[in-house]
């Protein structure tokens, strides 16, 4: 009996000790879950305090470069000093950014600064500090801002030059552009939004330059697989400017003697014509081969009126002033060179014909030409030194055509490049292509002359009543924004 019962006092002792040792494991079993929940918890709202910290900084960095760009467009804002300083007296960008949802209770938040670190150069520090109750994290990021210039002082002939204010492309269309092959050193661009607006997808082109597209939708660029060009969102102020208006042809002009002046080769009388005032030829003739044939403007700036021109040989314009030649039917060129001397800013040249003209051979144009509503094809050894505006809907540089423009402008026509066409300059068009050889460079031309001046004198005698050219400056807008770079997010340890 004794020993059933020691035996019975064993059991209990066994059981109470596996009581107890059930009741420490559950214990610390509970305390360790509840120690994880804790470290989880805090884990989980340190990492969400670091997003609410980056969001506070992204919604300070969109929020400071609107705000620069708008203190950039305010019209007291002329200099780069000027744009520092507004900068400086800004003071309402936000402090705080809280539309987060709330976190056990917390409502989040993030603090925002912005302080100057160097004013000279544009730099500021953005520091945004997330807060989950008693959590917090900061983030930092430096930005850089460069001032651009709003305006350009350019030479115009005169007071009331217009100015055609343009974007810095190669090529910029306001519908499609194609490159099968050929090269185009410079950046290109369009307004369309159509999907393969601009299409590289074929052949072997060369692009030194970036493609600029609306928002930057790379569904408007179709390009081959093995070619990576880089596509950038264009600025969305670009537009395809208008054609400045064509002159009206001046009226009552004294008309040439014999009504039409064709030069020989015997009659010396002929060989020269002098200009002491604006008159009207119906035609003008310059045989093949013939080299002597002058104007001489004298010092003045000179119209000729002519109904046909056709000038197989060489015009050379003399007499330091500009000689302006105004086209109404017919223009044809052959192999000679118009304006021997070169100098583009002394010659513009107006067609309002609705034929196409004529550029033959080896001809060479040294000025600016505006052709109303005719095509244009330039072939061959032919070529323009100057300005090329056009109405048109249909121009074609081919054949080892050398083309040397500040502005090649024809915003209601396809252009076309191809078999060696080359432009050294820039093309603004409805549509454009180019392939075979053709070329289009946008690097500085080689020209004095920086716009095409369609406006005409308001008197038949020209110029100004001084009897000078009448040339000045002019302030334009450059269509140039801030530019504002953002460098690394860091995190700042509290």
């Amino acid at each position: 009996m004794r020993r059933k019962n020691r035996e019975s006092g064993y059991i209990l002792v066994g059981v109470l000790l596996a009581v107890t040792i059930l009741a420490v494991v559950g214990t610390s079993l509970v305390t360790l879950s509840t120690s994880s929940v804790k470290t989880s918890s805090a884990e989980r709202d340190n990492q969400a305090v670091y997003y609410i910290a980056e969001a506070g900084l992204n919604h300070l960095a969109n929020e400071f470069e609107q705000a620069v760009e708008e203190i950039y467009e305010k019209d007291h804002v002329k200099t780069e000093a000027d744009f520092y300083s507004e900068i400086d007296k800004f003071n309402d960008l936000p402090v705080e950014y809280n539309i987060f949802e709330k976190v056990n209770d917390d409502k989040p938040k993030a603090l925002l600064d912005i302080e100057k670190i160097d004013g000279e150069t544009g730099l500021y520090k953005m520091t945004s500090t997330g807060y989950i109750g008693d959590e917090k994290r900061s983030v930092t990021q430096e930005v850089q801002v460069e001032w651009r210039d709003k305006y350009d002082e350019v030479e115009s002939e005169s007071p009331i030059t217009p100015i055609i204010n343009t974007p810095p492309f190669a090529v910029f269309t306001s519908g499609q552009f194609t490159m099968s092959n050929g090269t185009i050193i410079g950046d290109i661009g369009t307004i369309s939004e159509e999907a393969n607006a601009i299409d590289i997808s074929s052949g072997g082109p060369t692009l030194n330059g970036k493609i600029y597209v609306p928002n930057g939708n790379e569904q408007i660029v179709s390009q081959a697989h093995y070619l990576n060009f880089e596509i950038d969102e264009i600025d969305s102020r670009y537009k395809i400017p208008e054609l400045p208006p064509f002159p009206d042809y001046p009226t009552n002009l004294k008309k040439y003697p014999d009504n039409d002046l064709i030069i020989n080769w015997n009659d010396k009388s002929k060989h020269k014509l002098n200009l002491t005032e604006d008159i009207e030829i119906n035609r003008l003739y310059i045989p093949g081969g013939f080299e002597d044939f002058t104007i001489n403007v004298n010092g003045q700036d000179r119209i000729i009126v002519v109904n046909k021109l056709e000038s197989m040989g060489s015009i050379n314009v003399t007499g330091d002033g500009k000689l302006t030649i105004m086209i109404k039917s017919e223009m044809k060129f052959g192999s000679g060179e118009v304006n021997t001397e070169k100098n583009v800013k002394n010659l513009d040249i107006f067609y309002a014909g609705t034929a196409e003209p004529n550029f033959g051979g080896n001809m060479k144009i040294f000025g600016n030409l505006y052709s109303k509503t005719a095509n244009l094809t330039i072939a061959g050894s032919s070529g323009i030194q100057g300005n090329i505006l056009s109405g048109g809907s249909n121009i074609i540089i081919t054949g080892g055509s050398k083309n040397i423009a500040q502005m090649f402008f024809a915003p209601n026509a396809h252009v076309e490049f191809s078999g060696g066409g080359n432009l050294k300059g820039k093309v603004i068009a409805k549509n454009f292509t180019i392939s075979g050889g053709g070329t289009v460079d946008f690097t500085a031309p080689d020209i004095d002359d920086d716009l095409f001046n369609p406006d005409l004198p308001d008197d038949s005698e020209g110029g100004s009543s001084d009897g000078s050219s009448g040339k000045g400056s002019e302030i334009i807008e450059t269509g140039a924004k801030p530019s504002i770079f953002k460098k690394k997010v860091r995190e700042e340890i509290n």
